[in-house]
């Protein structure tokens, strides 16, 4: 659970684009099952784009 809450922590970051946060999650957690299956369905080819909160929503300042 706890390599789950991180690696969704460093996904949902303000930090760089989703993209990079996508690879940089799969490089550290790639031996992790759980958080690979979050990053594949992520990279999943889709017809609907991941929905990522505004920002500043995560800390209660978001509209």
């Amino acid at each position: 659970i706890q390599k789950l809450r991180a690696a969704f922590g460093l996904l949902f970051s303000q930090d760089g684009t989703m993209a990079d946060r996508i690879n940089e999650v799969a490089d550290l957690y790639a031996l992790h099952a759980g958080v690979m299956d979050i990053v594949n369905f992520i990279r999943a080819d889709s017809s609907r784009p991941l929905c990522t909160p505004a920002s500043g929503a995560a800390n209660g300042n978001g509209n």
